[in-house]
């Protein structure tokens, strides 16, 4: 593979490996004959974040694929080290101004990832990234499956979730009914009054689309989603997101056609059934439940509990 982004997408593609490196670890690349896809997955397999790049994207896009069968496409794709990539493009506000050109060239009979820079006055910098071994990584989900959606410029949650200041609140909890959104803290702690609680109430009317057919409470990973959140305010994007019940996976996509298009797939802790309150039904209530236990939460493509891995929601997990 061989492709050159050209100084406009740069930026924006240096935004992107910022916010992959901010859930995994690792980058997956696997190109194809119309484009290639960068993914990663989280330590701890609640999280994958996939940006799918058109050849649209590049100034001139070569996938390598030649007259490779499917079985044989299927087979190329690499793994490196999600840090030494994120060095690369470390200084996001000077790569517009000092970059003209970058070069990924992915040589599989050397097992690298070839990364050159081209700059102002001729300077030229390259990075080899030698590869990890790598297995096939693929998420199973199905967001047609999910009832509810809601669409959302980045602005709107950004600024709800300014308010949780708490430098070690990991988790929070998002709190659907027919008529707002409600943002909370989730911290479990024994004792509540040790803890600050925050809460944010957002109306219906604060989205560009509010469908929500079910009540229901998806408690995540805060740093998960404003790593999403924060690309999508500096490229201008909102995003869509699909959801169901506690336990299954909530979805957010978002593109920017013709160039790229963006996945972020979220598992949500688990609730026990019997601590639902029956008044979270009623239409424009916020749903009330109790904290769920930690070792209830479902991680993406993890054994029992399976609640997150159904397959009409979707949310598996294999690498």
């Amino acid at each position: 593979m061989k492709c050159v982004i050209g100084s406009t997408n740069v930026k924006d593609f240096g935004r992107a490996v910022h916010s992959l490196a901010k859930i995994g670890d690792e980058l997956y690349i696997e190109p194809g004959q119309s484009g290639v896809s960068c993914r990663t997955i989280s330590s701890s397999r609640s999280a994958y974040f996939s940006y799918n790049f058109e050849s649209a994207f590049f100034t001139h896009y070569d996938g390598g694929m030649g007259g490779q069968t499917a079985a044989e496409e299927d087979t190329l794709r690499c793994k490196v080290a999600m840090k030494a990539v994120l060095n690369i493009f470390k200084g996001i506000h000077s790569l517009e101004r000092t970059v003209q050109r970058c070069k990924l060239v992915l040589k599989w009979d050397e097992a690298k990832l070839i990364i050159q820079l081209f700059c102002h006055y001729g300077i030229v910098k390259t990075h080899n990234i030698a590869f990890i071994e790598c297995d096939a990584l693929q998420a199973v989900y199905n967001k047609e499956s999910c009832p509810n959606s809601v669409v959302s410029e980045p602005r709107v949650l950004l600024d709800a979730l300014s308010s949780f200041h708490q430098q070690t609140l990991e988790e929070i909890s998002f709190c659907f009914t027919s008529r707002n959104l409600v943002l909370k803290t989730h911290i479990e702690e024994p004792d509540p009054s040790k803890v600050v609680h925050t809460l944010v109430t957002l109306t219906f009317g604060e989205f560009e689309a509010y469908n929500i057919k079910n009540n229901c409470e998806l408690t995540v990973c805060l740093k998960e989603i404003r790593a999403l959140l924060t690309f999508l305010g500096s490229v201008g994007l909102s995003t869509k997101a699909y959801f169901s019940d506690p336990g299954s996976p909530i979805i957010f996509t978002f593109d920017s056609k013709p160039l790229y298009e963006g996945t972020l797939v979220l598992a949500t802790l688990v609730q026990k059934p019997e601590v639902v309150n029956r008044a979270a039904n009623r239409s424009g209530q916020e749903p009330r439940v109790s904290p769920p236990s930690r070792k209830d939460s479902s991680g993406i493509g993890e054994t029992p509990p399976r609640n997150n891995t159904s397959g009409d929601a979707g949310g598996e997990m294999s690498i």
